[in-house]
């Protein structure tokens, strides 16, 4: 998610009609696991105009009809067995607009997961490769092919529609976050490729020490400098990318590696100390509506097709760089580089400036509108669609790099990093 100001003259055109329907927000349902009827329609109802109204991402759906889906989901969240079953109903409501941030939480759906998987998983041509775990029992390299002896592309395909995201790429990452941890078994047994068989069962051990978000060394002493960057998602971890950055300012060649990084908030003193150049940002778009010209657009009324669904636009900024590194500059990338992280990468794509290395990027970025559902439940919904500085799709397609590298299982099994390599010699080529 980016949190970037952006000053809006808007008018506020909706008014929400207040519904005396406290238990739905307030009642603690969760430990019985039922939820009643009249809260079931409470929640969906508001789902419903929640995405309506500002959903940003409508051209890439084309052809869902909201209203058909809505009442096939309504169907499937008013027979649910249980609270579960609901939530889940819901989930896969939400996930079907095909958006990485437009989604559907449930605190009880995660209160009764099992532990944390303690790996973390890439695909790569084909192949469920662990890339890092905290299981000793499981290593990096190893190729999951099985979860309870079902296969895991079939395990996957099963899940997909609860997977809210704009890529296919993406929702090959996602399905191992630990926020969709209760569409697994609370204990479940991995076949790996080697023939292996690994339970998981209870909390993985904690490494030690722990590795941290974000990390910097030389690769050449004085010559060549690598900062790591996990995430966006706190303060401490842009004010730490800025000391390294001051660090190793003096580096002939720097290489940021934001392969994993699933975004926080937009890192824009990190951008412009990298850059020596101006830079583009994104242009945005988010929807308003004109409730009698939409009205006339829905009843097919001529010249006013473009109501139905508009959208407010403005282009891309230009902004100044700070050029607090000057050197060459390469970037590692791979498709869980997701939404800030993206913020983060597109402008040196745009412009020149970096050369990027790996896999191409996740594909979704954008402010959600929120909205507390009450009793732990929350709707998020990509309300801002943005666009390549030229005006080009951005959304379900994400920033391809300019070379493409891909490890192998064996490569992470003998602990080689091909993408590093890779931009080391790029980096040397352009010396």
């Amino acid at each position: 998610m980016k949190i970037r100001s952006v000053v809006l003259l808007t008018a506020s055109l909706l008014a929400v009609c207040e519904v005396s329907v406290v238990a739905a927000q307030e009642a603690d349902s969760a430990d019985d696991g039922q939820l009643a009827d009249a809260d079931r329609a409470w929640i969906a109802s508001r789902v419903y105009r929640g995405v309506e109204l500002n959903f940003g991402h409508w051209d890439d759906v084309p052809g869902y009809d909201l209203p058909v889906e809505y009442r096939e989901y309504l169907d499937r969240a008013m027979g649910a067995a249980d609270r579960k079953g609901f939530s889940l109903a819901t989930q896969e409501f939400v996930a079907s607009l095909g958006n990485s941030h437009t989604y559907f939480s449930d605190r009880a759906l995660y209160e009764h997961a099992g532990p944390s998987h303690g790996y973390t998983v890439r695909y790569l041509e084909g192949d469920w490769v662990v890339i890092r775990s905290r299981r000793p029992e499981l290593s990096a390299g190893d190729v999951i092919v099985s979860v309870d002896e079902e296969p895991i592309d079939v395990f996957f395909d099963r899940n997909r529609r609860y997977l809210n995201t704009s890529t296919e790429r993406y929702a090959r990452r996602r399905l191992f976050f630990w926020n969709q941890r209760h569409l697994w078994p609370e204990a479940y047994t991995l076949g790996l490729a080697d023939g292996r068989s690994v339970p998981i069962d209870g909390p993985a051990p904690q490494s030690s020490p722990l590795r941290p978000v974000v990390d910097g060394r030389w690769l050449e002493p004085d010559r060549v400098a690598y900062i790591r960057v996990g995430s966006w998602n706190d303060q401490e971890y842009q004010e730490r990318a800025m000391e390294l950055l001051e660090e190793f300012r003096s580096a002939e060649a720097l290489i940021v590696d934001v392969r994993g990084n699933g975004g926080g908030s937009t890192p824009v003193p990190f951008i412009s100390g990298l850059m020596d150049r101006p830079w583009r940002w994104y242009a945005e778009a988010t929807p308003m509506r004109l409730a009698v010209f939409a009205n006339m657009a829905e009843q097919g009324r001529d010249g006013y097709s473009d109501f139905r669904r508009p959208m407010m636009s403005w282009p891309a900024s230009v902004e100044e760089p700070d050029s607090l590194f000057t050197g060459r500059l390469a970037i590692l990338v791979d498709a869980g580089c997701h939404s800030a992280c993206e913020d983060f990468t597109m402008p040196f794509k745009d412009n020149g400036r970096a050369v990027l290395v790996g896999e191409a990027t996740a594909g979704s970025s954008g402010q959600p509108y929120y909205e507390d559902l009450g009793d732990g439940m929350r709707l998020a919904v990509g309300t801002k669609r943005e666009f390549f500085p030229d005006g080009s799709r951005f959304e379900g397609v994400g920033i391809a790099p300019d070379l493409v590298v891909l490890p192998t299982a064996a490569e992470i099994r003998g602990g080689r990093d091909p993408e590093l390599k890779r931009a080391l010699e790029a980096l040397q080529a352009s010396d």
